[in-house]
């Protein structure tokens, strides 16, 4: 069951609670069944965080029409949403692209939050900056590893094809 926001929560509470939603497997679970590409430009993804717009508070992840995901949640005050659009780079996972731009985790590469106050902004914005930390923290070094080697091995290869 998703968090409810008490109105005496601190804007820190929802701003460590939407990073951990912004860092969560459902994210990750709605992000790998969309295409890469695509719409979203190469080696990107795109969902929509439904944000509530008077507290910031990320509700889920969806590429649903906002209605009909409200719906499903049984939300009833669904003038109180918004679905943000978040674009994720995830070069990472095309080996050419991550070694050419040294680039060896998913990134947070842009938000589009509309209709929303400049505070609730600033609580996404923030939410943003953290889980980009650590998905660097948590990806870069393992998976930069493994690629080096793979490199390494299939150099020569990729020199004799030239």
């Amino acid at each position: 069951m998703k968090k409810v926001v008490k109105k005496k929560e601190s804007a820190l509470d929802i701003v460590n609670y939407d990073t951990h939603e912004l860092t969560g497997k459902d994210l990750f679970n709605l992000l790998f069944k969309e295409s890469i590409g695509g719409n979203a430009d190469k080696n990107k993804a795109v969902v929509n965080a439904i944000v509530n717009k008077k507290t910031g508070l990320i509700l889920g992840f969806s590429n649903l029409p906002l209605n009909e995901y409200l719906s499903k949640k049984k939300i009833n005050n669904k003038q109180d949403y918004t679905a943000t659009p978040i674009v994720y780079d995830m070069a990472y996972m095309d080996f050419e692209a991550a070694i050419k731009n040294m680039n060896f985790y998913p990134k947070i590469t842009k938000i589009i939050a509309k209709e929303m106050s400049a505070n609730v902004k600033k609580k996404i914005s923030t939410a943003v900056k953290k889980a980009n930390k650590q998905y660097k923290a948590m990806y870069e070094k393992p998976i930069k590893e493994v690629y080096e080697q793979i490199y390494k091995k299939i150099k020569p290869l990729l020199e004799k094809s030239k």
